[in-house]
């Protein structure tokens, strides 16, 4: 009657899990059983997150070991141990369900579709053939102007190589070096009598020049004949990028320090973290040794978002807050990319 509001709204100056709701103060008392519990949580001690620290007792030592598996190491011990090592799973669904139409090709299979056509070596009409094939692409038009920029990535990486090869017919080695217990094999081709020339459907400092700089190693340690490693890779913006390994007078003892850092990873993983290592190595500044653990940083939040093995060991803990890791960190980084970057030129 009289336009009256059936209920009253009472606007509160707190939380409604403000512990004074429950003190028996001069604030309304409140009756919630849960916005109580959570004023109990909220005065209790805040405990810091536990660093995950990943050990095991390692098997009978295997007698020899690929190029391409120490690369995987080398690139990312922890998410290699978990997979080999403690044989973890993630729940990772081997069945691709999509849930909206494609309109454009992902990343994984731009660089499969990439790769396959530019390991086949094929060109003009055959590559044409092969895109169009490729189921990966949209339909329609957005599907034929990638097929098209592909198609101009893979002949810009096949024209480059052919111009370093100068139109000779490579060859095709298996080599093998022993190493104390342990041997590091590899089969390697595109190889001249003054060069080698390799070709990657990726952009260059990704996983794929790491592992060119372990074949680059594995050829000098087996053969005492010096040449170049030539990597042509896709580049940031058009065409192609050759990147150049200088030979290696010393590639027996660098080998064997890559080596070791594999050996001792099977207890316990380096602090080796793809790019961030990398980062750590370029931003390196005696003067300001922060600088580069920022830039490593800020490197390693990206892989934590799409990595779900450091998600796991770093997603709650960030390992840059403690000085001794950061120290690890760093004198790891060191031992493998600043060699590579000593020896690297690009053009």
């Amino acid at each position: 009657p009289g336009e009256e509001h059936a209920l009253q709204t009472t606007t509160h100056p707190l939380h409604a899990f403000d512990s004074r709701y429950f003190d028996g103060g001069d604030f309304p008392q409140s009756a919630s059983r849960r916005h109580v519990e959570i004023a109990r949580a909220l005065r209790e001690t805040a405990i810091a997150p536990e660093p995950v620290v990943l050990r095991a007792d390692p098997e009978e030592a295997e007698s020899s070991i690929s190029a391409a598996e120490l690369t995987r190491w080398l690139w990312n011990p922890m998410s290699t141990f978990i997979d080999r090592v403690l044989r973890a799973r993630f729940g990772e669904s081997a069945l691709y369900e999509p849930t909206h139409g494609l309109t454009t090709i992902g990343g994984l299979e731009t660089w499969a579709v990439g790769s396959s056509a530019l390991q086949a070596g094929l060109e003009d009409e055959g590559l044409r053939a092969f895109l169009a094939a490729a189921p990966e692409f949209p339909d329609g038009t957005g599907g034929k102007l990638e097929r098209e920029a592909l198609e101009r990535q893979v002949s810009a990486i096949r024209e480059r190589a052919s111009a370093l090869s100068g139109g000779r017919a490579p060859s095709s080695e298996l080599l093998s070096v022993r190493l104390g217990d342990l041997s590091v094999e590899g089969r390697l081709d595109g190889l001249f009598e003054d060069q080698r020339v390799v070709t990657s459907f990726t952009e260059a400092e990704r996983k794929a020049e790491l592992g060119a700089w372990v074949e680059h190693l594995l050829m000098h340690a087996a053969d005492a004949t010096p040449r170049q490693t030539r990597l042509v890779s896709l580049a940031k913006g058009p065409g192609a990028v050759v990147v150049t390994f200088a030979p290696a007078n010393d590639a027996r003892s660098l080998l064997e320090q890559l080596v070791r850092i594999y050996i001792d990873s099977q207890r316990s993983p380096a602090p080796l973290l793809e790019g961030a290592s990398r980062k750590i190595v370029e931003s390196h500044d005696p003067s300001d040794p922060s600088k580069g653990a920022r830039a490593a940083r800020a490197e390693l939040r990206k892989l934590v978002q799409r990595n779900a093995r450091l998600a796991y060991v770093y997603g709650r803990h960030d390992p840059f807050v403690d000085t001794d890791w950061v120290e690890a960190f760093r004198e790891s980084s060191m031992r493998v990319y600043r060699p590579l970057l000593e020896s690297r030129s690009e053009r």
